[in-house]
């Protein structure tokens, strides 16, 4: 064979060698992902249809465990555990003491001087339901404070032993009430002038509105 055969019997058989390598590679290339679609992910059937993702719920139990996919912004999304609890550094702010007292301790003071002057009142009322009882005519006669004998010997209920010690009673009533009265009068007073909130002043039973006279 001459020089010129042996060349070109040479170049064909590489040039068959590099074409045969160029049709794997490009058989490869084609047919591994179609394999790779052929298959269910799931282990079905090649060709078979895929059912429906499930729905994942934030807290729901079960569910899918957190990785990498449920991240964002670098920080993994929050339960709803961790939505309906208050943070650790949360506070509630107390109010402060106004003149040395909270708010509870006025409240107390309030309510005590309001009941003692309920109280008061109330007995100073009663009394004189006794003596209107007791005297023949009613009316307003029998709350003079006179002493039994005062009215010229004559026996009648209203100057009676007991008729006397009912104005006894209702007298000293009568100062209960005004000392009751000027108490919560002078609470309310320093309460003005040291700034306490309105409500803060409970007055029970009656309210702040309760009249004083």
């Amino acid at each position: 064979m001459s020089d010129l055969g042996r060349l070109g019997f040479g170049s064909c058989a590489r040039g068959g060698f590099v074409g045969g390598v160029l049709f794997l590679l490009l058989a490869v290339v084609l047919g591994f992902p179609s394999a790779g679609y052929a298959a269910d992910p799931d282990g079905g059937e090649a060709g078979g249809e895929r059912g429906p993702t499930p729905l994942y719920v934030p807290g729901a139990s079960p569910g899918p465990a957190r990785d990498a996919s449920t991240v964002r912004g670098g920080a993994m999304e929050p339960e709803l555990e961790d939505l309906l609890q208050l943070p650790s550094d949360f506070v509630i702010e107390r109010s402060r003491p106004v003149a040395g007292a909270t708010e509870n301790e006025w409240r107390r003071r309030f309510e005590k001087a309001a009941e003692e002057l309920s109280e008061a009142r109330d007995q100073l009322a009663a009394t004189k339901r006794e003596l209107d009882a007791v005297a023949e005519t009613g009316g307003a006669s029998q709350w003079s404070v006179a002493p039994p004998g005062a009215g010229g010997g004559n026996s009648t209920p209203t100057n009676s032993p007991l008729s006397f010690k009912l104005r006894q009673e209702l007298q000293r009533n009568r100062e209960r009430v005004e000392a009751a009265t000027r108490g919560l009068r002078e609470l309310r007073i320093e309460a003005d002038l040291a700034g306490v909130p309105v409500s803060w002043r409970a007055e029970a039973p009656g309210g702040p509105a309760e009249s004083l006279d």
